[in-house]
């Protein structure tokens, strides 16, 4: 494919690691991994943009970039809106679906009602295809999109991560994507209601280090793994642990962190420096986590899937949680037909957990997603879920325990 690196016109701009935006080391390992544009049948159905769209200056006095004129190399308007996703900061990387249709920022969008906020890591991609794709402005949903922000990754001990999140669904027309464990006890706590119409397959790994006599999921019997307290780490390291050992042997290490984020990464952390034996990490196979971990030594002790839930703020009303459910579907409809063109979204990790972690990460490797699958959440399965927590003593926190109380009907 052609060289997308450099205008030209003007000089290539070159890009230090600020913590955020691509440095030009990673941008040219990424480069060859983007697949063709692919030409619309009715001409280009999205905007150019490049690196030059920056408002910070190229040469670094602060003056304007030079903006790519409409009719610039074809080789230049290939990037795509991909690149500059890539360079945007944080605080202002909202997507541009609802730009083409001359819609203002939706972060800022007086009219906007349901806040969609994913998650860093582990990445759904289906909320950046709906944005990008126009999904959620197809079917009628009135939104705000904002990324988690940057205080989200900060490692600083305390914090309780399903307290966080439930405070937020309380003050906000906001939701969640947790293990439907955790979804039940925070919504039969009075936390919002979740949304039965689908679920989210997501993995769980557990590594040990290869100091810690640890080979097979036997040898974990007694040894302390890093989870966050009822979580999906929590959850998914009983359930899969019950197959291998009693359970009274299960020993768990409660890690502290106020948000997701830093739940995941504190994870491994605490794995790095020799604080636990093992620890769960909850991550994608050949994801940035699992290939730091790696990287390290660590040993891939046990694997396997569970299941993650999407509950919402009661506050939002029944036509926006059908019309979310509608705009993952065709979400999930698009990373079916083209997942490639939307892996860069992963990608956009690796340098802040580069440099987090000191580690270098293969983007090439990362080429899997957390899939959407639209299998209802049913009464069975609810009554079989919440008998699974009660054994365990884990839904003491819950006061509903009624499935037409607690399911969104969408």
């Amino acid at each position: 494919m052609p060289s997308i690196r450099s205008l030209p016109t003007h000089a290539p701009r070159s890009y230090a690691d600020d913590g955020w935006r691509i440095p030009d080391v990673l941008w040219e390992r990424i480069v060859p991994l983007l697949p063709p544009h692919r030409p619309h049948p009715l001409g280009c159905h999205r905007k150019h943009y490049t690196r030059s769209h920056d408002t910070k200056g190229s040469t670094g006095d602060g003056s304007p970039a030079p903006n790519l004129a409409p009719h610039a190399p074809q080789s230049e308007r290939n990037r795509c809106p991909r690149a500059a996703v890539l360079s945007l900061p944080r605080e202002t990387r909202w997507m541009k679906g609802a730009a083409h249709r001359g819609v203002g920022n939706p972060k800022e969008d007086a009219m906007a009602k349901m806040l969609i906020m994913p998650q860093d890591w582990p990445k759904r991609l289906h909320e950046w295809v709906a944005v990008e794709r126009g999904y959620f402005d197809e079917v009628g949903l009135e939104y705000r999109f904002r990324s988690s922000p940057p205080e989200w990754d900060e490692l600083s001990p305390g914090g309780f991560v399903r307290q966080a999140h439930e405070e937020m669904v309380a003050t906000e027309p906001t939701g969640f994507c947790d293990c439907s464990w955790g979804v039940l006890v925070s919504t039969g706590a009075g936390a919002g209601r979740f949304i039965p119409d689908f679920y989210t397959e997501a993995h769980l790994c557990i590594y040990a280090r290869p100091d810690a006599g640890i080979t097979a999921p036997g040898d974990l019997a007694g040894k302390p793994i890093a989870v966050s307290e009822l979580t999906g780490s929590h959850f998914s390291t009983v359930e899969a642990l019950e197959r291998h050992i009693d359970r009274k042997d299960i020993r768990l290490h409660f890690t502290t962190a106020r948000h997701s984020d830093a739940a995941f990464y504190t994870r491994l952390k605490e794995l790095l420096e020799g604080v636990v034996p093992a620890a769960n990490l909850l991550d994608i196979p050949n994801g940035p986590l699992r290939q730091i971990a790696e990287h390290h030594g660590m040993r891939l002790v046990l694997e396997g899937t569970f299941k993650r839930l999407d509950y919402f703020s009661v506050a939002l009303p029944a036509t926006d949680i059908r019309r979310f459910v509608q705009a993952m579907r065709l979400a999930q409809d698009e990373l079916d037909r083209r997942l490639d063109d939307y892996l860069h979204y992963l990608w956009r990790e690796v340098p802040r957990l580069e440099k987090l972690f000191k580690t270098s990460i293969d983007p090439r490797r990362i080429i899997d997603s957390p899939r959407i699958v639209f299998t209802p959440f049913d009464a069975g399965e609810f009554a079989r879920t919440l008998e699974w927590i009660d054994e365990r003593g884990l839904s003491r926190r819950m006061v509903t325990r009624d499935y037409a109380s607690l399911a969104a009907r969408a």
